[in-house]
């Protein structure tokens, strides 16, 4: 690796499956996810609602210190709700973000 090389954004990452957030980081970090998640998703919903629009499959959130985000692709497509999360202690671009969670394998 050079100087030049970007490093990897440090992510905590997060299962989301039939309504639970799950996590190997503990409970206070799930706990800490899970609100900013609900929060996204009432957000989006919303918005999607003004806008008669269906509800977001993914949603991200950055704040000064930090950025959090979702993506539940599988239930777009009318399957089990699946999906992950992601929260990374700070400032980062979104769409990288949302597209790490959103190509990482759920078997993986």
């Amino acid at each position: 690796m050079t100087a030049d090389t970007p490093q990897p954004i440090p992510l905590e990452t997060y299962d989301l499956k039939e309504g639970l957030v799950s996590s190997d980081l503990g409970q206070a970090s799930v706990d800490a996810f899970a609100a900013d998640f609900q929060a996204l998703r009432h957000f989006g919903e919303k918005l999607g609602n003004a806008l008669d629009m269906s509800n977001p499959w993914m949603g991200a959130l950055q704040e000064s210190g930090y950025s959090v985000a979702y993506s539940t692709p599988e239930k777009a497509l009318d399957t089990l709700p699946l999906g992950k999360g992601a929260r990374v202690g700070q400032r980062a671009l979104l769409f990288e973000l949302l597209t790490l969670i959103t190509d990482q394998d759920p078997e993986a």
